[in-house]
């Protein structure tokens, strides 16, 4: 075909259209009429939710080691692993990422394992199958009368604290009112002299009656294979760093030092006590009267809870993912070793994005995540990092972060609408998406929908009232908050970003109202 042939083909269109044209301006309005499509009623009245759709990383909060096998909490999911390989067995999420605090906490009771979602639930499995923990109750916090965030066994007892105070998994009651504020927070449940106590603030209390009986932010009560009879592991955290070491069962210390950041957890077993913090383990041997041996010093960043895999093994778990360490040199090989590890964006403080990808990380790591897609650890600088928005406007009006951090005020025509976070949590950042807004606090993120004439159109047709015209879906919970959402180029999405609760896709989803009735 030559050139004149292939313009003309190209453009035979042009007759059929400028005649469609002229039909038009023959019939005028008539003939407008018969080409619109009938427009159809909705299927139902709508509203926003907001979903998880796709998200990686995340922290390992608690590790126990139960013979050969490894339990091991990770953002929403329990796994078990083999101590000997690290290979995952089994895993099981009780509540769905999005809808509930991470697993935070777990402690083993006879046959039974109870694990914390923090703030949320606390979940009772049952291990006849030791392999494969089956779930067997929830007990929301509304039920506990607490936010729960951590679990421990004193006698035949299984005690959980958290922000309100301390019940036991069986109290049907509310926690005794002991004089303090109902937001106050309350440390691991252990056992003294006293009674049982716990931390709250830099202070020890009792939990029967509130008595101040020491001073300590942390506890951790030594198990009988300690030596140490009713001792305790305590930390004590300053600003830049901490006291650590033991107690006795008077709360009194026997024997500590000092270790710098901060504490995040502390362990006995193999005969040595452990303290990790954010970027190093220090250990040393606990002698029978309480005092500590020489103290080591192993640097190593994000560890968030260890345990015995064996003499001269732990199993760890933290913010830089999972892994066997070996301490000393050993028929295996070298000490100061560790082995079969598994990374996870788990501490995640900084972003940048071109939209199509983002990259994030920490000084743990610094990772490349397709959105919607994989994500894969690199060997990159991460040197810049995306604002935190506390504005954004369209053609509805704007939304703006008060100065308190707690509420945003979305300014319509109508007047300004003010909108606090759930439990007067700060809030981190805002992104306006059309008529939609994604805000990111301490918990999460929360979808807000700005409704207008159309939606009341689509609600009166199932004789129902307008909706409102601020509309927030449920917060979408993500353990450590949301500190970054990033607008994906194409639909209703948002990449999030927490600091140690990983990276993923958020997306607003249409569904029935809870008014409307089939």
């Amino acid at each position: 075909m030559s050139r004149i042939q292939r313009l003309h083909a190209a453009h035979s269109w042009l007759p059929r259209v400028m005649g469609l044209i002229g039909l038009l301006g023959f019939c005028g309005v008539g003939c407008e009429s018969m080409l619109q499509l009938e427009e159809l009623p909705p299927e139902y009245p709508a509203h926003d939710v907001a979903e998880v759709s796709n998200h990686f990383g995340g922290t390992h909060y608690r590790t126990i080691v139960l013979g050969r096998l490894w339990y091991q909490t990770f953002g929403s999911e329990l796994l078990v692993l083999d101590t000997l390989n690290g290979n995952v067995i089994s895993r099981t999420e009780p509540l769905p990422f999005g809808t509930s605090g991470a697993l935070v906490d777990m402690v083993i009771h006879g046959k039974r394992l109870y694990v914390v979602s923090e703030r949320d639930a606390v979940i009772e499995f049952e291990l006849d199958d030791q392999q494969r923990p089956r779930q067997r109750q929830i007990r929301p916090s509304r039920d506990l009368g607490i936010q729960p965030l951590s679990v421990s066994v004193i006698g035949d007892e299984v005690w959980i604290s958290g922000i309100g105070g301390a019940v036991t998994w069986d109290s049907t009651q509310p926690p005794a009112d002991l004089g303090f504020s109902s937001d106050s927070t309350w440390g691991r449940v252990v056992s003294s002299m006293h009674g049982p106590v716990a931390s709250l603030g830099r202070r020890i209390h009792s939990v029967v009656d509130g008595a101040f009986l020491g001073a300590a932010s942390r506890l951790e009560l030594l198990p009988e294979d300690s030596g140490v009879d009713g001792g305790l592991l305590f930390a004590l955290q300053g600003s830049n760093g901490a006291s650590v070491g033991v107690m006795g069962p008077n709360l009194r210390e026997i024997s500590g030092f000092v270790m710098k950041g901060t504490v995040r957890g502390m362990r006995f077993t193999d005969g040595r006590v452990w303290f990790f913090s954010d970027t190093e383990i220090a250990t040393a041997e606990l002698m029978p009267d309480g005092s500590l041996d020489q103290v080591s010093w192993i640097p190593v960043k994000g560890v968030r809870d260890l345990d015995g895999a064996g003499p001269n093994y732990l199993a760890v778990g933290g913010t830089f993912g999972r892994a066997l360490y070996r301490f000393e040199d050993d028929s295996s090989g070298e000490g100061d070793a560790f082995l079969s590890v598994t990374r996870e964006a788990g501490k995640l403080n900084a972003a940048i994005d071109d939209g199509r990808r983002v990259l994030t990380g920490s000084n743990e790591g610094v990772w490349i995540y397709t959105i919607g897609d994989s994500i894969e650890l690199v060997d990159r600088p991460l040197t810049r990092d995306t604002a935190a928005s506390d504005f954004g406007n369209a053609n509805w009006g704007d939304v703006r972060i008060l100065d308190d951090k707690r509420s945003v005020v979305i300014h319509l025509e109508d007047g300004d609408h003010e909108w606090s976070a759930p439990d007067d949590v700060l809030i981190t950042t805002v992104v306006v998406m059309g008529r939609r807004i994604w805000i990111g606090h301490e918990l999460g993120a929360t979808l807000i929908r700005i409704n207008g004439p159309e939606d009341a159109k689509d609600w009166a047709y199932f004789s129902l009232s307008p909706p409102p015209r601020i509309d927030p879906a449920d917060p979408l919970r993500i353990t450590s908050g949301v500190s970054h959402l990033l607008p994906v180029r194409v639909g209703d999405e948002v990449v999030w970003i927490s600091p140690n609760g990983g990276i993923g896709v958020a997306k607003a989803v249409r569904r029935p109202a809870p008014e409307w009735k089939r």
